[in-house]
């Protein structure tokens, strides 16, 4: 009774572990779809960004043109921008410090997601295949005619959710690592303008 019992646990949990994995990189292909989306529809105009980085000095023009533009980026050095006229560098360096902040937020949101789903998915893999082995095993018990044949079978297709597990695992973790190093990107080109927005700051205050 026992015997039956875990047998018919172990394959109901192993078809389970698989469909969990489904579900699971589904899940982290929404997610980096929507992360790609979101950043496509809250992106500066580049045009503007590449103006700004190749100026010596930013002229009165490019200011405007930062100021009337929408995006991520325009807001985080518009903010800088703003707190400079009003207070100097000082203004403009705790402005830009709370953009950034909200800005790398904004860019991790659901990235932890994908993540977990990579270092995770090959142990849920694991977890089936251990299910799978048991209930071969249990099948061997109730029927010893098969021999070898039941048993090697079975494992056989345990092994499926370690392959579905890995399957899962590696383009999660491909898509973690290029949105972690797409973000990166993004902040380090807003806070290099950053700099640019508090050394001009200094420079005004100091000529004044």
């Amino acid at each position: 009774m026992i015997e039956q019992t875990l047998v018919a646990y172990a394959s109901q949990g192993a078809t389970a572990t698989l469909w969990l994995l489904i579900l699971l990189s589904v899940v982290s292909l929404a997610v980096f779809v929507e992360r790609v989306v979101r950043r496509r529809l809250d992106r500066t105009d580049p045009g503007l960004m590449s103006a700004l980085e190749g100026a010596e000095e930013w002229t009165p023009e490019l200011a405007a043109r930062l100021g009337a533009a929408e995006g991520l980026e325009a807001r985080v050095l518009s903010s800088g921008q703003r707190a400079a006229h009003r207070g100097g560098a000082a203004a403009a360096e705790e402005a830009l410090a709370g953009q950034l902040t909200r800005a790398r937020e904004s860019l991790s949101q659901n990235l932890m997601l994908i993540g977990s789903i990579g270092s995770n998915a090959p142990f849920i893999g694991l977890f089936g295949t251990v299910l799978g082995i048991l209930r071969a095993f249990g099948d061997l018990s109730l029927d010893t005619r098969g021999g070898a044949e039941t048993v090697m079978a079975g494992i056989s297709e345990a092994l499926v959710s370690t392959a579905v597990g890995l399957a899962v695992a590696i383009p999660a973790v491909v898509l973690y690592n290029y949105l972690t190093r797409r973000n990166e990107r993004i902040l380090e080109r807003l806070v290099a303008l950053g700099h640019h927005i508090v050394g001009a700051a200094h420079a005004r205050s100091g000529g004044s």
